[in-house]
């Protein structure tokens, strides 16, 4: 994997720490530590395999946050995030959350 970024001039940018702040229906916050900004963007749906719904992530100083406001309750969603600066390949994998009753 390292050879091939390499070898297509690409970058990889850490995400980590993913954590969702509030989940209060209609309000969902969610953030991430980034090491700089990458454009963002927050992958959100009720399947596993239709994450259609896209969210620009807004960023200062090495954290991106999200502030949803149209989740649902005693729904599941699943998540990722992705940056899509040109030459950019990092996302985080498949997360996943249930709203209360």
């Amino acid at each position: 994997m390292r050879i091939n970024q390499l070898k297509e001039g690409k970058t990889w940018t850490r995400l980590a720490n993913c954590e969702l702040v509030e989940v209060t229906p209609p309000l969902l916050l969610v953030g991430i530590f980034v090491e700089s900004d990458r454009n963002g963007i927050l992958y959100l749906g009720t399947e596993k395999k239709h994450m259609d719904s896209e969210y620009m992530g807004s960023y200062l100083t090495g954290m991106y946050t999200w502030l949803i406001f149209d989740i649902v309750n005693d729904t599941r969603y699943y998540f990722y995030i992705a940056n899509t600066i040109a030459g950019e390949v990092a996302r985080t994998g498949i997360y996943t959350f249930k709203t209360p009753k």
